[in-house]
């Protein structure tokens, strides 16, 4: 064999082992995408089991759907009534009494907080990605949109003077949750997110909690 062929011959050897690492990385990276992907599926299916098993977002998914319905929490039974679910979206700070929430308003209460919360969780978690936006906004969109709208609940005249629901529960979201993240999280599911300025401008939210307008973002 010449020194020309025997070169020759180390080239295409070369180059073959060459192909062949190529070819082992790119399955080894597909396999390991694939991994990736299943463990996202496996946390979102993690967030689904926990809002359709957790008591208090049971209950807040069933305070988005209904506004007049029987529910049994806790192991009784409790009405989910207009009236009640729009009065527990009060600012605790502007009620004056002792017993500023009576009957359920205290468990609706602790829904919504519930609800906000879990909410946080899915926003950090597709922002670290833990879970994969799409999946999670086929699942979820349908009940943050219904929070932000709360178009299930019709306005009364006997509440707040016939405050429209979707600027209270803006206020409350202003008032008692983390507000930055439930932006991001309407962003990111492509929904509008609530209207703090329509909150403010309605006389819900105090005056020296600045909010920049048409972004809901406070100034702090």
């Amino acid at each position: 064999m010449s020194t020309d062929t025997k070169n020759l011959w180390e080239v295409l050897l070369t180059i073959l082992t060459m192909a062949g690492a190529t070819v082992a990385f790119l399955v080894s990276w597909k396999q390991w995408q694939r991994g990736q992907e299943w463990q996202r599926s496996e946390q979102l299916d993690k967030f689904v089991v926990k809002f359709e098993s957790d008591a208090l977002l049971k209950l807040a998914a069933v305070v988005l759907d209904w506004h007049d319905r029987p529910v049994t929490f806790d192991g009784r039974m409790i009405d989910v009534q207009n009236q009640e679910v729009l009065l527990a979206l009060r600012d605790h700070r502007d009620i004056e009494g002792v017993d500023k929430f009576p009957g359920e308003q205290p468990t609706f209460r602790d829904a919504y907080d519930a609800l906000l919360t879990f909410f946080n969780r899915i926003e950090l978690a597709i922002a670290t990605g833990l879970v994969d936006r799409e999946p999670a906004s086929a699942y979820f969109s349908y009940w943050l949109d219904h929070l932000v709208k709360f178009d299930r609940h019709k306005k009364d005249s006997s509440v707040l003077k016939g405050m429209d629901p979707a600027k209270l529960v803006a206020a409350y979201i202003w008032a008692y949750g983390d507000r930055h993240s439930i932006v991001r999280l309407c962003k990111a599911f492509k929904i509008d997110a609530p209207d703090f300025e329509a909150a403010r401008a309605s006389g819900l939210m105090r005056s020296d909690e600045g909010v920049v307008e048409g972004v809901g973002i406070d100034t702090a």
